[in-house]
């Protein structure tokens, strides 16, 4: 049976947007999950407290590439789609 294909949207902290766009690549090689950097949740200047990502891939590898250990990500803005 092939893996469930989700779409995880969450929201990380504005500061961290640089470092995941430069990990981009290792993030995908490693969990093989796809990651987008979606851009600022609000419009605050000079820069907004979160930004939406999107994770793509096999539930249990996006799962994965959350990293528990990062407390900064918000459960609370968290939309799972399951892709047929």
């Amino acid at each position: 049976m092939a893996a469930r294909v989700v779409l995880d949207e969450f929201t990380a902290p504005a500061e961290k947007a640089a470092l995941l766009e430069r990990s981009r690549g290792r993030i995908e090689a490693l969990f093989g999950v796809g990651l987008a950097v979606l851009g600022a949740l609000g419009a605050e200047e000079p820069l907004p407290a979160r930004i939406w990502l999107q994770l793509r891939g096999a539930q249990e590898a996006v799962h994965s590439a959350k990293v528990p250990e990062m407390p900064e990500i918000s459960p609370q803005a968290v939309t799972v789609r399951y892709i047929p």
